[in-house]
């Protein structure tokens, strides 16, 4: 018969670690193709805020539609509704059809498309021009995001999965804080400045995205790991305990 049973240490309560310790940290960013996406992810993040933060006063000003927050906020809502649409269900079959990379690469020109054309609403302020931003915008976003974090899960160690993706969400929350910065300063420049600056900085995304997938060795290096082999013996040390699977 088969036996199925854990060692005594794996009932003991696994103590917490400070994840951004630089002996979790430093191994993490030594994998080239995986500090790449890290970093991907982290300037997409701050392109994606600097229209967010910018959005209501771009479309209150009297030279493009004097909208209040009513409409302002009915406006993201249909943003964030593509959003909730594409990554709650038409992101599951994207990927299955043109795989996880196209996907990455091709989002931050959909995102750099519609910034151009929020640019657009300054010299010609008209829905037709304005509603297709936003959809667009959304759908570049939406489908950025989910494959680049599969391929961030893909390109990390199993074991260090919660410690590289805690990092990914800390570097988001620093794009987050830097990239309204970044865009009220543009703002004050000329309010179409944070749009053309996004969508720069998301081509610019593009290209890098094409190069990391130049060099991603499914088979090894760079740091990318496999799944684990199926065997009839398995060990998964941890920090606090070590589990012996027995079948």
């Amino acid at each position: 018969g088969r036996v199925f049973g854990y060692t005594a240490d794996c009932m003991k309560p696994v103590e917490a670690e400070a994840w951004l310790h630089p002996r979790v940290v430093v191994p993490i960013l030594r994998k080239r193709v995986l500090l790449n996406l890290l970093l991907i992810g982290t300037v997409s993040m701050g392109a994606f805020v600097m229209m967010e933060s910018t959005i209501a006063i771009y479309l209150a000003r009297p030279d493009t539609f004097s909208w209040g927050m009513t409409k302002v906020g009915l406006y993201l809502s249909m943003v964030g509704l593509v959003i909730a649409g594409v990554q709650g269900g038409l992101i599951g079959r994207l990927p299955k059809r043109f795989g996880e990379w196209p996907l990455t690469e091709s989002g931050p020109v959909f995102v750099a498309l519609g910034m151009a054309l929020l640019v657009g609403v300054a010299y010609r302020p008209a829905l037709w021009i304005l509603i297709p931003g936003g959809l667009i915008n959304a759908f570049g976003r939406s489908i950025t995001t989910p494959t680049l974090y599969a391929l961030v899960s893909k390109a990390s160690d199993p074991k260090e999965q919660g410690s590289v993706f805690g990092l990914m969400q800390g570097l988001s929350g620093i794009a987050r804080v830097i990239g309204p910065i970044v865009a009220g300063v543009a703002y004050e420049r000329h309010m179409t400045a944070p749009y053309w600056i996004s969508g720069t900085i998301m081509l610019v995304v593009m290209v890098w995205t094409v190069a990391v997938h130049g060099v991603w060795r499914p088979s090894g290096g760079f740091g990318l790991w496999q799944p684990i082999a199926k065997s009839r013996w398995r060990q998964i040390p941890t920090a606090s305990s070590r589990c012996d699977f027995v079948i």
